[in-house]
This record gives C-alpha cells, structure tokens and sequence, in this order.
C-alpha cells in the first residue's frame, strides 16, 4: 500500500488551525441523542492551545468526555474540559476567524 504515501504532520506541529473543524467532527460523531452542539469560545481557544502529545485520538477522547459531562441545550465550556485542557487558558492562541476575534474581544 504504499502506492502514494501521504504524510500529515502530528497535531500539535499544525498551528491549531484544524482543531475546531476536527472538534466539530467528533462533536458530531459521539454527540448521539445529546443535544450538545457548540463548544463555546473559550473552549476552543482551550483545545488550540493544548499541545496534543496524544494527537488526534486524543482530541477525539477529550470530546467525547466533555459531551459525557455537558449539559443537554448548552455548549461545551471550559468547565467540561480535563484540568490539563483549562491549564492552557492563560497560553496566547490569536482567533483564527472573524467570530473568534469579536467572541474573543467580548470576553474581556
């Protein structure tokens, strides 16, 4: 099978710019009858942060923890993400989009 390999880099080598397009995919694919369908804001910034030794299972994981502890109508906080995830609050993650910057400013 190594017809046309093609190499990805490792998460946390990619700047954290796929981060909330790969949350939304595992949102989605573990969320079942939950009616969770956000992460707020800060969560975000939180998961671009963190560092991914574990890569992409391991976001997968952090998802799927965080719907299992959120409550049904609400988005994903910063409340519902392991310890290590809140610690990377006070790392500088720059908004990659328009609605991120603006979230962003209004958090004060």
């Amino acid at each position: 099978m190594n017809v046309f390999p093609v190499t990805l880099p490792p998460l946390r080598e990619r700047g954290g710019e796929d981060i909330p397009i790969l949350a939304d995919y595992f949102l989605k694919l573990h969320r079942g009858r939950k009616a969770v369908f956000a992460f707020t804001p800060k969560a975000l910034r939180c998961l671009r942060a963190y560092p991914f030794p574990g890569n992409v299972r391991e976001l997968g994981n952090e998802v799927q923890r965080a719907l299992a502890v959120a409550d049904d109508g609400q988005p994903i906080g910063i409340e519902h993400l392991s310890e290590r995830f809140r610690d990377t609050t006070s790392a500088t993650v720059s908004p990659t989009t328009l609605n991120e910057a603006i979230d962003s400013s209004n958090d004060g």
